[in-house]
């Protein structure tokens, strides 16, 4: 497929890594959306020099949705944003539906710890090692052990059978939610919980071929329909081209709503505000340009734009 220089600045641009179980969540959703969208191959281990030209400290961590100049971090303000782009609400997850809110936060707490719990050492060797070249799996090993040895205070906080606990009522729940349903809150088609738990059954699949979930019937057969919608090519794209697009576009128009703060202007650091990525990432630097209850907008003229 030959792209225009017109084409690729408007082009949804996926920076995502070999692996990655909150990359697959994302291209998931394209494909489920229907969205046109080029793919960035990032390294599974850093240095990132493309990524951290545009996002600075945040390039530790994929995937990173591009249009233009403007850099969408963490799939949650991704989903959201695919969400408009497919005019498809329900793939948001920032829904004020109290029960949908209470499941997608089992999902992301009690659901992501304990499965990446349950899992040992080998499991995760096995997995670099099945889906990366050599060099990037001893990379990427080498990159997360010296992690490790900074956080050696998150070690062992709860035991392998512990963790074993939490994952089987954890998984029971989203069984009994499928019980009467093909998808999780829904019966028709999947949401942005859909999409959320497929995260971590997914590599479950890649790493333990679903040890831990087969008991579980409804999930399994759920699991199918979701991996159904994994049905069509990506387009690659060299890292160079994603970087060209972000310093010669402008980015969109920052809505009227987020510019009330008294912070706009000012050089700001913000965390990352989940257990995981606070571990993976430092705080991202930069100039503020927007901010609302869910989200801020940084300028990065280090890249381009925002």
């Amino acid at each position: 497929m030959s792209i225009n220089d017109k084409q690729l600045n408007n082009s949804i641009i996926l920076h995502r890594s070999l692996g990655s179980p909150y990359s697959e969540k994302i291209m998931l959703l394209l494909r489920y959306a229907g969205l046109d969208w080029l793919s960035v191959a990032t390294p599974k281990g850093m240095p990132r020099p493309i990524q951290q030209s545009l996002v600075g400290n945040y390039s530790r961590r994929v995937p990173i949705l591009q249009i233009g100049s403007d850099l969408y971090c963490d799939t949650s303000m991704i989903m959201d944003k695919l969400s408009s782009l497919s005019a498809d609400k329900s793939l948001s997850p920032m829904s004020s539906d109290a029960e949908f809110k209470e499941l997608l936060q089992l999902i992301e707490s009690d659901g992501t710890l304990s499965m990446l719990g349950v899992l040992t050492s080998w499991n995760f060797l096995f997995g670099y090692f099945k889906l990366l070249p050599f060099p990037d799996a001893v990379a990427f090993i080498k990159d997360r052990k010296k992690l490790a040895e900074k956080h050696s205070d998150l070690k062992n906080r709860k035991s392998k059978q512990q963790w074993m606990v939490i994952a089987k009522s954890y998984l029971s729940k989203l069984n009994d939610c499928l019980n009467d349903s093909l998808f999780l809150t829904t019966s028709d088609r999947p949401n942005a919980a859909d999409f959320s738990a497929y995260t971590m059954i997914w590599y479950h699949d890649i790493l333990t071929n679903l040890t831990h979930v087969k008991e579980f019937e409804n999930i399994m057969a759920w699991y199918q329909r979701m991996v159904s919608f994994n049905n069509n090519e990506m387009t690659a794209i060299a890292p160079e081209l994603a970087l060209g697009v972000a310093k010669h576009t402008e980015p969109a128009p920052i809505p009227v709503s987020m510019m009330n703060s008294p912070h706009i202007g000012q050089t700001i650091d913000v965390p990352i505000n989940d257990v995981l990525g606070s571990i993976i990432c430092q705080p991202i630097s930069g100039v503020l340009a927007g901010e609302d209850n869910y989200s801020y907008i940084i300028k990065n003229e280090n890249a381009g734009k925002n």
